[in-house]
Formats: C-alpha cells, sequence, structure tokens
C-alpha cells in the first residue's frame, strides 16, 4: 500500500486571531504593572463610591486615565514589543503580521472593561449619592455621562492602542519613557492654554485636540463650579476616531498588497469623521467659561 501524504491543516485566519487575542489579552491582564494600576484605581474610587460626603462629580476622572490609561499604554507598548510567548499558540504555522498585531489590539479590551467598570461603579454613586444640579454646571445629564465615558473608558482603550502602535513603529531605546512623555505634554499643554482663558476657539481647539481633558473644574472649596467650553458628545466621537487611527497605524506595519490599501481607506474614513467631529467639538457648546454657583446663578467669563 502507498501511503497517501496530507497536507497538514491550516487554521482559519479568524481561529489564529482569536488564539493570540486571548493568549495577548491573558498576558495583559496577568501584567504586574497593569495589576498595580487597576488596584491603585480601585481604592479612590471605591472609598468615593461609600461616602455621601464625597464629590461624586468631582475631577476624579484622572484615576482612570492615568493609572488605567496610561500604566496601560506602557504595558502595550512592552507587550507589542515582546510577543515571543504568543508564538506558543502559532503551533509553528505562519501567521500574518497584520494577525498578530490584530491580537494586541484586540487585548485592548482589557483596559477598557476596567473603563468600564469604572464608570459604572461612578453612575451608581451619583445615583446613591445625588449631587446638588448646580454642581453639574451648564451640562444636563446626557452631557455629563459623555464626559465620564470619556474621561474612562476611551481613555482606557485609546491609551494602550496608541502604545500598540508605537511598539510596532518606534526602534529607539527608551521609546516607552518617550511615547509617556510626549502624551503627557500635549495634555499638559491644552490645560495650561485653557486655564489662561476664557475659551476662545484657539484654546479650545488645543484643549479638545488631546486625547484626555475635563470640562468641568470647582473654584476653591468647591463654592463654584466652572463649565468649560465644547461639546461633550462630539468629542466623544473625536475620542473614537483616535482610537481607530491608532489601531489602523498600528496594523500597517508589516501590511502588504490589498490589506495595505484597505487599511488605508479604512483610516482616510477615520480621518474624516475625525476631523468632523473635533471641529465641531471645538465650535459647539460654550462660548465662554461660565461659572455656577450653589445658588444657581450663572456668570460668563469675561472676554480678554
Amino acid at each position: 500500500m502507498t501511503a497517501v501524504a496530507t497536507r497538514p491543516r491550516v487554521p482559519a485566519p479568524g481561529s489564529t486571531l482569536r488564539v493570540l487575542a486571548g493568549v495577548e489579552a491573558r498576558r495583559f491582564a496577568r501584567h504586574p504593572l497593569f495589576l498595580a494600576g487597576v488596584a491603585t484605581c480601585v481604592i479612590p474610587t471605591v472609598t468615593a463610591a461609600n461616602d455621601a460626603n464625597s464629590d461624586v462629580l468631582g475631577g476624579d476622572g484622572f484615576f482612570p486615565a492615568l493609572l488605567v490609561g496610561v500604566v496601560s499604554m506602557v504595558v502595550a507598548y512592552q507587550l507589542t514589543r515582546s510577543t515571543r510567548r504568543s508564538a506558543e499558540a502559532l503551533h509553528a504555522v505562519p501567521t500574518a503580521a497584520t494577525t498578530r498585531t490584530g491580537a494586541l489590539c484586540l487585548a485592548c479590551v482589557v483596559p477598557a472593561a476596567a473603563g468600564v467598570l469604572w464608570l459604572a461603579v461612578k453612575l451608581i454613586a451619583i445615583h446613591r449619592w445625588p449631587p446638588q444640579p448646580w454642581m453639574f454646571g451648564t451640562f444636563g445629564l446626557g452631557d455629563r455621562f459623555a464626559i465620564l465615558a470619556g474621561e474612562s473608558v476611551l481613555a482606557c482603550l485609546g491609551a494602550p492602542l496608541l502604545g500598540v502602535a508605537a511598539g510596532r513603529w518606534l526602534r529607539i531605546r527608551g521609546g516607552a519613557v518617550l511615547l509617556v512623555a510626549g502624551v503627557t505634554g500635549w495634555v499638559t499643554a491644552g490645560f495650561a492654554v485653557a486655564l489662561n482663558s476664557t475659551g476662545g476657539l484657539l484654546a479650545t481647539g488645543l484643549r479638545l485636540s488631546t486625547p484626555f481633558t475635563v470640562f468641568l473644574t470647582s473654584g476653591k472649596g468647591y463654592r463654584s463650579l466652572d463649565s468649560w467650553t465644547g461639546s461633550p458628545w462630539w468629542y466623544l466621537l473625536w475620542l473614537v476616531a483616535l482610537c481607530g487611527l491608532a489601531t489602523i497605524a498600528a496594523l500597517l506595519h508589516g501590511a502588504t498588497g490589498g490589506t495595505r490599501t484597505r487599511l488605508l481607506r479604512v483610516g482616510a474614513l477615520f480621518v474624516i469623521v475625525g476631523l468632523l467631529a473635533y471641529g465641531l467639538a471645538v465650535t459647539g457648546g460654550l462660548r465662554r467659561t461660565v461659572t455656577v454657583h450653589p445658588d444657581g446663578t450663572r456668570t460668563a467669563a469675561a472676554a480678554r
């Protein structure tokens, strides 16, 4: 009898992507730096949620953005630069570069889920300890939800996606440090300009170009609340577009032929949507910073 040679069974691309995504998600969830960031974020969040005297609408959106978002950006960068363990799931089957990168991008769902949990706890706290109406500033419930979602879910998703993109393209020592410094400098510049402005188009444009911002700031002793310019919902869509562009930038590394062409087309769509959302975020909403006082009175900042 003659042995019949059989070709080894090659898993479908979708199957390989699911396996790799699972491997990368577990690596992300078990990373010590990520676990430390989440643990540090949990403590002040739970404390505030159980304190009737806490400022449930305060600027603690910095907690998920910094302790989960920025930390996850570094973790994603490190995982992208070192994908040796992912090869264990391949069983020597060749895998496209875009598939490996796609798995890393899908793993960013892990920090995004942490952002969702933070948002859920925050909304429960607001429901449990309803703030006084003036503490919403000039924003309604819908706008406030968009602000919180941008400070948590989108920050926790976009930052690691940027980390994956940087990990694929940067080939310099200390790339993670430069990445964090660049993003931090960008956000800080937006805040610095906004704090010294009454909300002109230039200042609003710089502030809302950043991947993290606030729309409410409290006065000393919480005796007043400043509502900043811009549209929270259009800014949220701008953040979604930035997440999409970071994903496309990561996937373009190593992409060839038709795959590269399709990615460029999708990227162009994200650019168009992003620019539209950014423009409406800057021109929509308040035209000047408005201060709201506990008695309900509102004062628009003088132009300067």
